[in-house]
C-alpha cells in the first residue's frame, strides 16, 4: 500500500533533522531539546531596567551586571528548606568547576522573596555553600518581581514562583537558554562555556 504523502514528508523531515543533528557541535547535541519548558530561547529575551540589592547592601542595575558576561541565573529564597538548598549545592558544584580563566562567567542566585531576603540573609545563605567570588545573591524590588518571573518562567499559575531551572544569559544580557529542572552541574558549566565560545 502506498504511503500517504504527508507521512512520507514527515519521514523525510525526521531523517533530515536527525542527519543535521549529527553535524552539530557536541555541546548542542548533548543539550536538552529546544522546546518548552526548556531549551534554547528564540528569539532571545531581554529584561527591562531592574534594580537589585546585593549581599553588601548595595543597589545595582541587573542589566549592568549581566552585560559583558555569560551568566547562569537560578531562582531561590533564603527561607526555603525544600528545593533551594539543593539549588545552592548545585551552584556550589558549578562554582567549584569554574577555573581562573573563567572570569567572563558568573552565577546569580535571584531571590523571589525580596521583602524578606535582606543583604545579611543573602550573605549568610551563600556563605553556607562556600561562597565563590563569581557567584552573587541578589534580590529585586518587589514591584519588579512579576516582570522577572514572566520573562524567565512565562505565565505564572497561582502563586507558584519556584523553579528548579537554570536560566542562561549571553554577553548582551539576553536570556538565551533554559535548562531542565535541577540539571547536573556539568551541563550548566558546559552551557556557560558554550555561550562564552569555549569548548569543554
Amino acid at each position: 500500500m502506498a504511503i500517504p504523502e504527508s507521512d512520507a514528508l514527515t519521514g523525510r523531515r525526521q531523517f533530515v533533522l536527525q542527519a543535521a543533528a549529527l553535524c552539530l557541535p557536541a555541546w548542542v547535541q548533548a543539550a536538552p531539546p529546544a522546546h518548552d519548558p526548556f531549551g534554547f530561547i528564540r528569539p532571545p529575551r531581554r529584561l527591562h531596567e531592574i534594580s537589585v540589592l546585593n549581599s553588601a547592601n548595595q543597589r545595582i542595575a541587573l542589566q549592568r551586571l549581566l552585560a559583558g558576561k555569560v551568566t547562569a541565573v537560578q531562582l531561590m529564597f533564603t527561607g526555603c528548606s525544600a528545593i533551594c538548598p539543593l539549588q545552592g549545592a548545585l551552584f556550589a558544584a558549578v562554582a567549584a568547576k569554574i577555573s581562573s580563566q573563567d572570569k567572563d562567567l558568573q552565577l546569580i542566585s535571584l531571590s523571589i522573596d525580596p521583602l524578606t531576603d535582606t543583604a545579611a540573609a543573602m550573605r549568610q545563605w551563600r556563605e553556607q555553600f562556600a561562597a565563590h567570588p563569581l557567584w552573587q545573591v541578589l534580590a529585586p524590588r518587589e514591584q519588579d518581581l512579576s516582570a522577572i518571573l514572566a520573562l524567565l518562567k512565562g505565565p505564572i499559575v497561582g502563586n507558584e514562583r519556584h523553579s528548579g531551572n537554570i536560566f542562561l544569559f549571553d554577553r548582551q544580557a539576553q536570556l538565551v537558554y533554559k535548562t531542565a529542572e535541577m540539571p547536573p552541574a556539568s551541563h550548566v558549566l558546559e552551557m556557560l562555556h558554550a555561550f562564552a565560545g569555549r569548548k569543554t
